[in-house]
């Protein structure tokens, strides 16, 4: 569960982003599962955050029994407005309005940082009053091995176009931090050989395009030079092995 910190003046909000609502289908999914139940019954609100264009399924259903045995307010998010006519953005809050209750529905871009504002606005007015968690220098409790993964895994899976979300497992092997600059080596995890060429692409193309992009996000997160060796390598059925899941940080020590 990766944490964020929103400051203002006069409030602080503390966003628990969660790996998603998935079948059990190995060790992992149960883990991912279970880091979700536990963010559910730790927030005081939850976001239930959906991409505008599509309809609501089977998952979603099951995530709302889990929400509403939870007792909790929860707000329709929905992202990606910017893809839709005024018309067809209309159609789907109509169509997710009746398919269930929500506190509020707010309509987004986070791309276009469209509405933004107006949901940071209600998400204040429904919080109940309370001490800071955090000093106003955190925006998150994530290590830096952490913000390197997970900005690595979104330049994966980008550009693997969502193909292999959840069969990819991602370990720095190596990070050292000088004045100006970082060098990162790390290995993308895969189960299957062809799931490793998907990464790598025609003559190693996609790769390059992998470690370009992942590159330019670290040089801006840490305003240093990056050098980053990226690696992938076959573990297979890494997602129901505890040594592994632990090692990828999906098992936190007890």
């Amino acid at each position: 569960v990766i944490v964020g910190v929103y400051h203002q003046e006069d409030y602080q909000i503390v966003f628990l982003d969660t790996p998603g609502f998935h079948k059990v289908r190995d060790g992992l999914s149960k883990q991912m599962l279970k880091m979700t139940n536990n963010t559910i019954v730790d927030g005081d609100l939850i976001y239930f955050l959906v991409d505008a264009k599509r309809k609501p399924t089977r998952n979603d259903a099951l995530l709302m029994d889990v929400i509403k045995r939870a007792n909790k307010k929860v707000f329709l998010v929905l992202n990606k407005n910017d893809e839709l006519s005024k018309t067809r953005l209309l159609e789907q809050l109509l169509l997710w309005n009746s398919w269930a209750h929500f506190d509020e529905v707010i309509p987004i871009s986070a791309k276009e940082n469209d509405n933004i504002d107006t949901l940071l606005k209600v998400t204040h007015d429904y919080l109940e009053e309370g001490y800071p968690f955090y000093s106003e220098d955190v925006i998150t409790t994530q290590s830096d091995e952490t913000l390197i993964v997970e900005t690595i895994r979104e330049q994966v899976l980008h550009f693997t176009n969502q193909e292999i979300p959840h069969s990819i497992a991602i370990a720095i092997d190596e990070l050292v931090f000088s004045n100006n600059r970082m060098d990162v080596m790390v290995s993308v995890v895969v189960e299957k050989e062809s799931q490793k060429r998907i990464i790598i692409g025609h003559q190693g193309r996609k790769k390059n395009e992998i470690i370009r992009f992942a590159s330019i996000a670290l040089r801006k997160m840490y305003r240093k030079k990056v050098f980053l060796k990226l690696f992938v390598k076959v573990e297979k059925d890494w997602r129901n092995k505890p040594h592994h899941l632990k090692e990828y940080g999906y098992i936190e020590d007890e």
